[in-house]
């Protein structure tokens, strides 16, 4: 800018201001003025003398408030220096102008400097504050001052603290917070602040603080319940919503969420950071007290409701949010939370939770508890078209029971229903009549399948007759004995009497021998469904609860229905009279065989009659919607709920929701009526919501009746109206809120809540005259009213325009129901809100479960002979000396296969055992992962290659073993080399020392985890290999949920709240966002997950199944409910795809090394973690001076650091560093502060959760004890006092346990360990096979390779690195890779190895390739705008013979011009002429 005077600068830009005429007197000039990328504007002024301080502040604030900057900053440039005196009496009079820029940027510092008084002294400015303040006030903020001033005016003075007269010495902090919250609220917000005041007036400086005065000592008044601090009687509480930066002191009151601890100043004081929340709005709140005082205070405030005082601030350098600074705090007791106290409760049967994707905001848990501390006697789980809640409803109903609390779950869906038209039959899309069909009929003890018996069953094999009919053939007739006596009404309709059944069989061995001879033939029955539910609910009367049931789910007609729709002059359809009309004979009616007989052949006539071709063919005749038509959008779709009466309906409940999923998905799962009807035994069926087909007929009746009640219920008993309300086991009203949306539509024909009032009474008169019960429910989405603010968000992201105008969704008390339905009149709303749900829930069974209890591995009936045998075999191979084992290795063995075999966990060894040795052998090495390496029959059985033995010398030759069990070691790898004391042969160093009982617990019986890390590229072969084993229709891809996290539920509040235009605070964003986390988003699959049903079961007996996503696009199919929910009942395995294994296949190919021979730990590798010496390169030319670039896990920033500080020298720390890298809190904070004092070494910190136990027991603590410990600290829960002493007890030292206390995950060492070797191997190839090395990382870890960037010059590679590396810290994540990867070329260089171009007819597609030593061919999907797809074409085109133009290549290889462009740019393409086409110059 030009340079002016600071009065011209000021009249442009502050025209009228009141400042000038104290400008005017100013002798300046304006010589630059600067914009900072954090909204700082710096102003700089050339000067005679130095500005007045309250001018200063006063023209910095103008500029602030008339530019809306952040902050303004005049920088003082003058003419001549002050000397020392002179620059110290001027640094105390600029107190107000510093504490002004602090405050932007440690509000707490500058409130606490505020109290203090600011001196010139004989070299320095001196702070007379008291000891409370200089105890928060570390000595970095005085430096600060020092820095401001020489920056801003180039004066050098120093900062110090002088004692205070007057002030207690020993005042504590709260002492310190009570005087400080003596002070007016406007002192402590306009703090050093100086007033606009008129033109001309000069500043008058703040008064000196009066001397102390001494008074006569008094006694406070007691304040109850205090926790903390004190807080001023006169305070009165205001909302938190009310806050802003200029209310000062003030009392709120609140819910404390999101608390963090952690020391500050060295240790000296504890910093409590924690949220308030009276759920209107939330702040954050810090909080410094004693270390003394950290237990104490952190129990009070842990998800407490508490009242406080505290200085309100805006906190501009770190938060940028509104900030508490907490002066006293005191307990609260909270607002009474809703109860239900009405002498009859009510039942919610229409719930919605955080899995109806994006629409609920209910924790499953949450709601079922919230019904069972209202009393309730149950609660329905219904969510929008999936039942993924259910695994957590159980749990939590399974925590009430423990806690001495019974409530019933219903387990069901709202689900999306699509009426198909009526159905003659079902299932059929692949059954055929060319080996014909079964004639079945039973006679039963009653009517209702559920609970009357089976007593004769007969099916009957008709065969083609080779003239298109069907004529009887084999038969099945049983009597069944029901173990009940036969009713005499049964006895008189069927002649089979009680004694009869004597010696008949059971029911069971029956239908399994029928369900064997019917097999996939179409079974064919009059009202098939009557005979249907009977044999379904006899196979699943099973001798045990979790015994495989017979389930009966045949392709199916039903001959009364196909009779109603070719013989519709016929009044009535029952089996005599359909028979004797088409000339069938009917004796001995109401016996199973008889009635077979004449079902099969009525079903030939009709079928001759039909004139079909298929099956398939009949739903046609009857127009029934084939799948396009159920799942085209225009097919309308009304709501529905389905309970779950029973088991047999909850599975009948999974197989419409799979089917829903993957047959009938459109934009939801859509469920046909003809699916509902065969799949409907055992499920209650309920109206639903105003979307739902009860509603909608009513709706229609009330407006065609001129909104009169009476008349529409007229209207209603239409056949239409009654064939819909049949359908139905129960209707569903709801509270008037729930769909004043109709009142707000000028369309709908309602007006006002009067109609609402009037359906609802409608739909109750018609469930009345039908018979039916009718339930009043909430629909509930939220559990509290003020839980709306959550939904309110979700729908306004999804698009919603009515989204502020949120129904009253939530979970209503009895009273409240009651109240809600007032206008039915009291006897009427009882009957709807407590009668009827009572009725419903009352037909649910009370032990129905989402999966059944227990573990249901497949069955191998080898499994545990050959995990026995192969476990012995291979310890007698290794350990047996003379046919003896050690008896170490002897006793770990059986303790484990006792474990293993006795829990039923052998076939999970056995199928990973079979899994692993078929990788092998297909030359795929892998890694395991997780704890299973603490097993050491996994080690025997080729499961892992971690031995988890104590550190041990054994002989190969002799097989002599020598065991150190002295703690001294971590690894055997670690063991000095040492000769057999009996043959002479080098002994093998093995051993990591991890116990058992970290993988399948203390007792052995943990259900096993056992994850293995296959090849990225044998990754899909190995799932192959799993449905070969167990067959595809018995193997499925584990699901997994995908619900918002905290940062994109923080990003939807903060884009609400923008939208609307209105200020929250990060607290109250925070709060907001906690609501919404864990709500569905979408749905995916596990990246290596595979679960097994065993074959005796079907994945319906345990979860429904659908695509991920909802997305039939590869055809995968996945578990519906989350693999974890799944995790202890039936077997999941881990075949993840992982870089190692295919950097290590791809080495050895390369090589011809066997990676299994190479040397861990080898003296070169290890000597990487001192030096780059072992890759020829000196030290400190090598990129960031670290050899170990590029080594998995090892190669990081973070590993690099921890490299640094720990210099590991032997295979144990590089365990230790890989667990302190995984862990949480174990290393930062932790680990590495130990260090760095020099308490301990890499060899001493808790760096893996095994070694505590290890730790612990070599201490000499009980091994129960030890296990506890270390299951406690590794999941974050600390140590319990007794534990603390316990281990006091045996000298472990202080900072061990201190470490303990502040870890929140640790890492198994058995899973560090297997990493640690692989990557020992891979620096093995890094030190010895660099070329191969090189091309193995960059095809399988440089995705980013780019070789327009990677193949320049060494010093082009390391300036575009340097320069990568300034911007790396906002860069992304890609960024970072590409990092990585410039590192690695450039090292490459640094030992002597280049690229060769690019060669379009030698180059691979994808792989890196050795064309000589120090010389590496790049492949052609190292070209920008090459994906590996297109380099695959080019190879495939090449194959064909060379190409002749690029007009060739282009059509050939089937590419584009933007790729033509990129092969010429890498210089592919020189020599190869554009097109063959001969131009004039040719000719010349």
């Amino acid at each position: 800018m030009a340079e002016a005077s600071l009065l011209t600068f000021f009249h442009q830009v502050l025209p009228g201001s009141r400042l000038e005429q104290a400008v005017a007197r100013v002798n300046s000039l304006v010589s630059g003025l600067t914009v900072r990328k954090n909204g700082c504007l710096h102003l700089k002024v050339l000067l005679d003398q130095p500005l007045e301080p309250g001018l200063l502040c006063q023209l910095e604030e103008a500029l602030e408030k008339e530019l809306e900057a952040d902050e303004v900053v005049i920088r003082q440039v003058m003419n001549r220096e002050l000397t020392g005196a002179d620059s110290c009496r001027y640094a105390v009079s600029l107190a107000p102008w510093l504490l002004r820029h602090l405050w932007k940027q440690d509000a707490l510092a500058a409130s606490l400097l505020q109290q203090g008084r600011f001196g010139a002294g004989d070299n320095c400015v001196k702070i007379q504050l008291d000891d409370a303040s200089r105890q928060v006030l570390p000595q970095d903020n005085l430096e600060w001052l020092s820095r401001y001033l020489d920056e801003h005016l180039s004066i050098q003075v120093a900062f110090c603290f002088a004692g205070q007269d007057g002030l207690d010495g020993a005042c504590d902090l709260a002492d310190y917070a009570r005087k400080l919250s003596q002070s007016h609220a406007h002192q402590a917000n306009q703090a050093y602040t100086v007033q606009n005041q008129d033109a001309g007036a000069q500043m008058v400086p703040a008064p000196a603080p009066r001397e102390a005065k001494q008074r006569a000592p008094y006694r406070r008044v007691k304040q109850e319940n205090m926790v903390w601090g004190r807080i001023k009687p006169e305070l009165k509480r205001v909302p938190i919503e009310s806050l802003n930066s200029e209310t000062g002191i003030a009392l709120i009151e609140g819910e404390v969420f999101d608390l963090d601890v952690r020391p500050v100043s060295n240790g000296t004081l504890e910093l409590f950071k924690f949220s308030l929340t009276d759920y209107g709005s939330s702040v954050n709140c810090i909080l410094f007290a004693k270390p003394a005082e950290r237990s104490r205070l952190e129990e009070a405030l842990t998800d407490a409701y508490i009242r406080l005082a505290a200085e309100i601030s805006f906190d501009a350098q770190y938060s940028k949010d509104l900030q508490a600074r907490v002066l006293g705090v005191q307990a609260a007791e909270r607002a009474p939370l809703r109860h239900d106290d009405a002498p009859r409760k009510r039942i919610e049967l229409h719930t919605h939770t955080k899995m109806s994707a994006k629409d609920a905001v209910c924790d499953p848990a949450d709601l079922v508890r919230m019904a069972a501390d209202f009393g309730h006697a149950a609660v329905a789980i219904t969510d929008h078209g999936v039942v993924q809640a259910f695994p957590e409803a159980a749990k939590a109903r399974e925590d009430l029971k423990k806690a001495g609390k019974e409530i019933k779950v219903i387990y069901g869906l709202e689900g999306y229903l699509v009426d198909d038209k009526a159905a003659v039959a079902w299932m059929t899309e692949d059954a055929g009549l060319d080996d014909g069909f079964i004639a079945l009929d039973v006679e039963t003890t009653g009517l209702n399948p559920a609970a009357d018996r089976l007593i004769e069953v007969a099916a009957v094999h008709f065969v083609p007759d080779g003239q298109g009919g069907f004529q009887p053939g084999d038969r099945r007739v049983h009597l069944v004995n029901p173990g009940i006596p036969v009713s005499p009404q049964s006895e008189a309709l069927t002649g089979i009497s009680t004694a009869m059944l004597a010696g008949a069989s059971s029911p069971l061995p029956v239908l399994t021998e029928l369900q064997s001879w019917i097999g996939s033939r179409p079974v064919v029955a009059h009202n098939a469904f009557f005979d249907l539910g009977f044999l379904r609910y006899e196979g699943r009367r099973t001798p045990g609860e979790t015994d495989p049931a017979i389930k009966f789910n045949p392709p199916l007609v039903d001959s009364l229905a196909l009779s109603r729709l070719l013989l519709p002059d016929l009044k009535r359809h029952k089996l005599g009279l359909v028979a004797e009309h088409l000339g069938v004979n009917l004796d001995h009616a109401h016996r199973a065989e008889a009635d077979a007989l004449a079902c099969g052949h009525v079903f030939a006539a009709l079928w001759q009659k039909s004139g079909a071709g298929t099956l398939g063919d009949l739903n046609r005749l009857a127009g029934q919607l084939d799948q396009d038509g159920v799942t085209d959008h225009k097919t309308p779709v009304s709501h529905i709920i389905l309970l779950a009466a029973d088991p047999l309906g909850l599975y009948h409940l999974y197989r419409i929701v799979s089917a829903s999923h993957v047959t009938y998905f459109h934009s939801r799962p859509r469920i046909p009526r003809s699916l509902l009807e065969y799949f409907r035994h055992g499920l209650v069926v309920g109206g639903a919501c105003e979307a739902g087909e009860i509603f909608q007929q009513a709706l229609k009746a009330y407006l065609e009746a001129g909104r009169q009640v009476p008349e529409a219920l007229k209207l209603l008993g239409r056949p239409d109206s009654l064939a819909i309300g049949r359908f139905y086991d129960y209707f569903e009203i709801q509270p008037l809120t729930n769909n004043a949306f109709y009142l707000r539509d000028p369309q709908s024909g309602l007006t006002g809540e009067e109609d609402l009032c009037n359906l609802n009474r409608l739909i109750y008169a018609w469930g009345k005259k039908l018979k039916k019960p009718v339930c009043a429910t909430c629909d509930v989405h939220f559990l509290d009213p003020r839980d709306a603010d959550l939904r309110r968000i979700l729908m306004t992201d999804m698009g919603f325009e009515d989204a502020d105008l949120q129904a009253e969704l939530y979970f209503r008390t009895t009273r409240e129901m009651l109240d809600a339905f007032a206008c039915l009149g009291d006897e009427a709303a009882e009957d709807a809100v407590i009668a009827g749900p009572k009725a419903i829930a009352a037909r649910i069974a009370a032990d129905v479960r989402p999966f059944p209890e227990g573990s249901f591995p497949p069955l191998i009936a080898s499994a545990a002979d050959d995990v026995r045998d192969l476990t012995w075999s291979q310890a007698r191979s290794l350990y047996g000396r003379d046919g003896v084992l050690p008896e170490l290795v002897r006793q770990r063995i059986e303790r484990e296969l006792e474990s293993i075999i006795d829990n039923g966990f052998a076939v999970m060894y056995y199928i990973a055992h079979k899994l692993v040795k078929k990788s092998n052998e297909d030359g795929y090495i892998v890694g395991s992962r997780g704890s299973v390496g603490s097993s050491f029959v996994a080690t025997l059985c080729g499961i892992t290659e971690v031995n988890p033995l104590p550190p041990h010398h054994v002989c190969p030759a002799c097989h002599e073993t020598l065991f150190d069990q002295t703690g001294t070691y971590g690894s055997g790898y670690d063991l000095p080399e040492r000769s057999c004391p009996h043959c002479s042969t080098t002994m093998l160093r093995e051993g990591q020392d991890i116990p058992f009982e970290t993988f399948l617990g203390f007792n052995g019986d943990k259900q096993p985890d056992i994850d293995l890390n296959f090849s990225g590229e044998y990754q899909p072969r190995a799932h192959k290999y799993i449905e070969e084993m167990f067959g595809a229709s018995h193997t499925f891809r584990a699901g997994t949920i995908g619900s918002y996290a905290e940062k994109n539920a923080q990003a939807i509040v903060r884009k609400y709240f923008e939208s609307k235009e209105q200020y929250a605070t990060q607290a109250e964003i925070n709060r907001l966002a906690r609501g919404l986390i864990g709500v569905k988003r979408t749905t995916g699959q596990h990246p290596g997950g595979i679960v097994v049903v065993p074959r005796e079961r079907e994945v319906y007996d345990f979860t429904p199944v659908q695509y991920p996503a909802d997305k039939s696009v590869n055809g995968t199919v996945t578990t519906h409910f989350d693999f974890n929910a799944l995790h202890d009942t039936i077997l999941k395995l881990d075949i993840l795809g992982h870089d190692d294994p295919t950097m290590l296949k791809m080495l050895g190919d390369l090589t011809g090394v066997d990676v299994a021979r190479i040397p861990i730990p080898d003296p070169r590798v290890m000597s990487l973690f001192q030096s780059t010496e072992a890759l020829g390169i000196p030290e400190g030319k090598s990129p960031d001076n670290c050899a170990t670039l590029g080594l998995p896990e090892m190669g990081t920033f973070m590993a690099r650091e921890m490299i640094r500080e720990t210099r590991p020298s032997r295979f144990y720390d590089l365990v230790q560093l890989m667990g302190l890298s995984h862990g949480t809190d174990v290393w930062k904070g932790n680990a590495q502060d130990l260090i760095r004092s020099g308490t301990c070494t890499i060899e001493d910190v808790i760096g893996c959760r095994d070694s505590i136990m290890t730790y612990l027991i070599y201490s000499g603590l009980p091994p129960k004890a030890s296990f506890d410990i270390m299951e406690k600290v590794r999941k974050g829960k600390g140590l319990t006092a007794e534990q603390e002493d316990l281990m006091r007890q045996h000298q472990v030292p202080d900072w061990y346990i201190e470490s303990c206390k502040k870890i929140r995950y640790m890492f198994p060492k058995a899973h560090a360990a297997a990493y640690t070797i692989s990557s020992l191997r891979i620096a093995w190839f890094k030190i010895n096979h660099p070329e191969a090395y090189y091309c193995a990382y960059f095809t399988v870890r440089a995705d980013e390779f780019d070789s327009s960037i990677m193949c320049l010059p060494l010093h082009q590679i390391r300036q575009s690195r340097e320069k990568l590396r300034r911007d790396l810290r906002e860069g992304t994540d890609r960024e970072l890779r590409i990092y990585y990867i410039l590192e690695l070329v450039e090292e490459m260089g640094l030992r002597g190895i280049d690229f060769a171009p690019i060669d379009l007819h030698r180059s691979d597609a994808t792989r890196f390739q050795i064309l000589e030593p120090g010389l590496i061919l790049p492949p052609l999907n190292a070209l920008p705008q090459v994906s590996a797809a297109i380099a695959g074409q080019i190879v495939r085109a090449r194959a064909d013979g060379p190409f002749k133009t690029q007009d060739d290549l282009a059509r050939r290889a089937g590419v584009g011009p933007s790729v033509i462009e990129s092969l010429a740019a890498g210089g592919c393409l020189d020599g190869l002429p554009e097109s063959s086409q001969l131009t004039l110059f040719d000719l010349l």
